[in-house]
């Protein structure tokens, strides 16, 4: 029974030296695994620096630290396919937002090119040249199979970008040699090149002019009413309408001439206020306009005058 117990211990004493000699195998198993998932997430300098591998007293340590590690660099990974699908996304929603914007431009200036297209026919244009001049053009047209007016029509087109054109090249040197030109080089710095130059319609800045003048003329008219009214303020009167509109009844605007001045009084502040208001927009239209001399005003608006009207036969004709 004795040599039975001492074998038994003996085996038992080889069996726990066994597991022993299996764990720490195990666990040096595991470490090496750690530390190759350590190096394979660039975080071999961290682990040497907070001493991470020593501090572990058994198996369960280490796989617990490797949970929490894997488990971190799954959210990273989860944050990291989160921010591209949303990246993705909204930058296929950017894209399908310039399509659609793409496809609304292109359907405006197609609306835009069949309007002007609509408009085209047969325009009478004066050009002074010499015999010389017009059998050069003739004979230049007849060689490439061209009449003078579509030689022209193209050219046109081409420089100013037109209904038609040749193509980018052709504009851009149709535009190059324009700009060479005396005319092209140093234009003169009139008030019609101001604004049209700045985007200003030219026939608007007349408008305007007329509307201070109209302006004006209301000012002195409501001062001599003021100063010394007639009886006419009593043949003002307004339509009454029954509630059913079918009829009205003419009645009086003022009960009284004081009622009547002091209706006048307020429109000749009105009146006022919508002259300087005119007047600031002249202004502002005029604003960096840098004329080489003191410019003669009746001589600029009779040249907007001019170009005005110019256009408006060349249109129209």
């Amino acid at each position: 029974m004795s040599i039975f117990m001492a074998h038994k211990e003996k085996t038992t004493g080889r069996k726990g030296k066994s597991d022993m000699i299996n764990e720490k195998k195990l666990k040096k198993e595991l470490q090496k695994r750690f530390d190759a998932f350590v190096r394979k997430c660039g975080m071999a300098d961290d682990m040497k620096s907070y001493g991470y591998a020593s501090c572990y007293d058994d198996v369960s340590d280490i796989i617990e630290q490797l949970a929490a590690k894997v488990v971190n660099a799954m959210m990273l990974c989860y944050m990291a396919i989160g921010i591209s699908i949303f990246m993705a996304h909204k930058k296929e929603k950017n894209n399908r937002q310039e399509r659609e914007k793409r496809m609304i431009n292109e359907k405006k200036l197609k609306k835009e090119l069949q309007k002007e297209i609509e408009t085209i026919r047969e325009r009478k244009i004066t050009v002074k040249l010499s015999d010389a001049d017009c059998d050069r053009l003739a004979r230049k047209c007849g060689e490439h199979g061209l009449t003078i007016g579509e030689l022209i029509e193209n050219f046109v087109g081409d420089l100013v970008g037109g209904t038609y054109s040749n193509g980018s090249d052709e504009r851009d040197y149709a535009d190059q040699w324009f700009e060479r030109c005396w005319f092209g080089m140093f234009p003169e710095p009139t008030l019609l090149n101001h604004l049209l130059n700045l985007g200003y319609e030219p026939e608007h800045y007349l408008d305007m002019l007329e509307n201070v003048e109209t302006i004006k003329s209301d000012i002195e008219i409501t001062k001599q009413n003021i100063a010394g009214p007639s009886d006419e303020w009593k043949d003002i009167v307004y339509h009454k309408y029954n509630d059913d509109r079918t009829s009205y009844e003419s009645v009086p605007c003022y009960n009284s001439v004081d009622e009547y001045i002091a209706s006048e009084k307020e429109d000749l502040e009105s009146y006022k206020a919508d002259l300087e208001e005119a007047l600031e927009e002249l202004k502002d239209m005029r604003e960096d306009w840098k004329p080489e001399k003191e410019p003669n005003m009746d001589e600029e608006i009779e040249l907007i005058k001019k170009w005005v009207k110019e256009r408006e036969d060349f249109i129209n004709e």
